[in-house]
């Protein structure tokens, strides 16, 4: 059985360890960014939509939307997705951004617009098949 001692410091040496991870993470990810605006870049300049490469797969440009709503605006967005599109479903205190991101992507692929109180930001991505 470990002592008081040796549990405070595997407490430590596992705080240490995710400090350490989540600085690799955060380095991976921004590297991720980097690398995906690059190819981003070389699709736009060559107006490549997608592209395959035999062993890895499929590329596709694609715009990602990222809608937001300001927390004073909240109710009224409640109101919009509950009542007015009928997706309760989708309603409890706040609605999560994933599932905010799929009604409005639903709304604008069916030709219908969305309150001015949503902002819709659309970032860029890639999507990847194999």
């Amino acid at each position: 059985m470990k002592s008081e001692k040796e549990l405070f410091q595997d407490v430590i040496d596992a705080r240490n360890e995710c400090d350490r991870i989540e600085g690799q993470l955060k380095e991976a990810k921004a590297r991720k960014e980097e690398v995906e605006g690059l190819l981003i870049e070389r699709m736009d300049a060559k107006d490549l939509k997608s592209f395959r490469v035999e062993g890895l797969g499929n590329i596709i440009r694609k715009q990602m939307l990222y809608p937001s709503v300001e927390k004073s605006d909240q109710e009224a967005l409640i109101a919009y997705v509950d009542e007015e599109l009928g997706k309760n479903y989708a309603v409890k205190r706040t609605i999560h951004s994933a599932t905010l991101r799929s009604i409005i992507t639903e709304e604008l692929s069916e030709g219908r617009s969305v309150p001015e109180f949503i902002r819709l930001y659309f970032k860029p991505g890639l999507t990847i098949t194999k």
